[in-house]
């Protein structure tokens, strides 16, 4: 079915009103979660756009605490030597709104990254490949609750649950994003997240072997 939206009211019509937690998320003001986010964050992105309305959008990174606070409202992100293009700034010289993401998720990218590394490691044909990630991805795409609440399953099997990579990585961003947990807060998560980065990634480079 085909429907053409022309206005706001049409659109949420159709929609429908946010959850409380998504409305109120936009704030004039840094919260104390989103200085400690800055302060962890190695990576970020910079948006921007030209004066004929043109995006762009420039990758930040260094460190963890390479974004410097200056104030409730206002942030500081070091430019460091690159291609010279300097698309960003020529934008924000002619129009002054600028766009900000900055990612945590690289420590689930590693664990997951050791976890195909070593799926590779065992397998020797693109079929094996596909069938081994089937048989690792298919219970933490059940039990994570990826589709529905983990909570749903009976108390014996939540220790395993817990256990599971994916469920750490989505109990700690609804933490963090939905009930403004701090970093601290989510350490187990964490450790789970990083054990099984380290683990996969030293038993792949263990077992790996060109042939």
């Amino acid at each position: 079915m085909r429907r053409e939206v022309n206005s706001a009211d049409e659109l949420r019509a159709i929609v429908g009103e946010p959850d409380r937690y998504v409305a109120n998320k936009v704030k004039d003001r840094l919260s104390p979660v989103q200085r400690d986010w800055l302060a962890h964050s190695p990576l970020g992105f910079v948006a921007t756009t030209d004066a004929r309305g043109r995006v762009d959008v420039s990758p930040k990174g260094d460190p963890p605490g390479f974004v410097h606070v200056i104030d409730d409202t206002t942030i500081a992100v070091p430019e460091r030597p690159g291609n010279k293009r300097v698309d960003g700034y020529r934008n924000v010289l002619e129009r002054p709104h600028v766009g900000t993401l900055f990612l945590i998720c690289l420590l689930a990218a590693i664990s997951f990254g050791g976890i195909g590394l070593l799926t590779a490691s065992r397998a020797r044909t693109t079929e094996a490949v596909s069938g081994i990630m089937n048989f690792i991805m298919l219970p933490m795409w059940i039990f994570s609750g990826v589709f529905f609440s983990s909570a749903n399953f009976p108390q014996a099997v939540q220790p395993f649950i817990k256990a599971l990579p994916l469920t750490a990585v989505n109990d700690a961003l609804r933490a963090n994003m939905l009930e403004g947990a701090s970093f601290a807060a989510l350490t187990p998560q964490m450790a789970i997240i990083l054990g099984w980065g380290i683990v996969t990634f030293f038993a792949a480079l263990k077992l790996f072997r060109w042939r």
